[in-house]
């Protein structure tokens, strides 16, 4: 993330995340972000209904919840997670990321790249 100049950087394939966590889960169909940051604690940014498959102890990091189908205004996924990212410069996420997260949140400036995959090979 250094290296690339990262202020934050998403995650949101269940095997990468995983792979980082230990965390073991695989969202039906809702966006589930693991969002790295450089000088603070990651966040799990997961649907409210889901929130207690991914609550663990071995891993520490802050949660927070979105709400889906009935989601008011400001309380969708894509509208949460642009709001983490409020204020910062660049936002890596994984290359293979769905078209989906990226397209729905067009006032994050994304920036594709392999930082993880590179790790996990």
């Amino acid at each position: 993330m250094q290296e690339k100049e990262l202020s934050a950087y998403a995650v949101t394939d269940v095997e990468d995340i995983w792979y980082l966590t230990n965390i073991d889960y695989s969202p039906e169909q809702r966006p589930f972000f693991l969002i790295i940051y450089p000088d603070k604690k990651p966040l799990m940014l997961v649907p409210k209904l889901e929130e207690s498959h991914i609550n663990v102890d071995y891993f520490d990091y802050d949660i927070q919840t979105y709400f889906d189908v009935t989601s008011e205004v400001g309380q969708n996924w894509y509208e949460v997670v642009t709001k983490k990212f409020d204020g910062l410069d660049k936002i890596g996420i994984e290359s293979n990321a769905l078209l989906e997260i990226t397209a729905k949140a067009p006032t994050v400036d994304w920036q594709p790249n392999d930082i993880i995959k590179s790790y996990v090979k």
